[in-house]
């Protein structure tokens, strides 16, 4: 029993520390498929914390949208790519 509970204890640190200095995993998509004056929703989803959090936008030519995502002390800009 004494083994297992050290296993535990071992493993919820290794997951914390990963947790800390790995890089999130970010998506960075739109609902529907990219359209020029079209109504959409812009959404930013971190896998690795199961995060997400969505905006409605209005795709035009020549506009860049991001999300950007702070881990820590590092801020990232994840650009979206559209598909149009």
């Amino acid at each position: 029993m004494k083994a297992v509970l050290c296993l535990a204890a071992l493993a919820v640190f290794v997951c914390s520390v990963e947790s800390k200095y790995s890089p999130p995993k970010v998506q960075l998509y739109s609902r529907d498929p990219g359209e020029n004056g079209k109504d959409n929703t812009l959404i930013c989803h971190n896998w690795q914390f199961h995060l997400t959090k969505s905006v409605p936008f209005l795709p035009n030519d020549g506009q860049m949208y991001s999300c950007k995502v702070t881990h820590g002390s590092n801020v990232k800009d994840y650009a979206w790519e559209s598909n149009m």
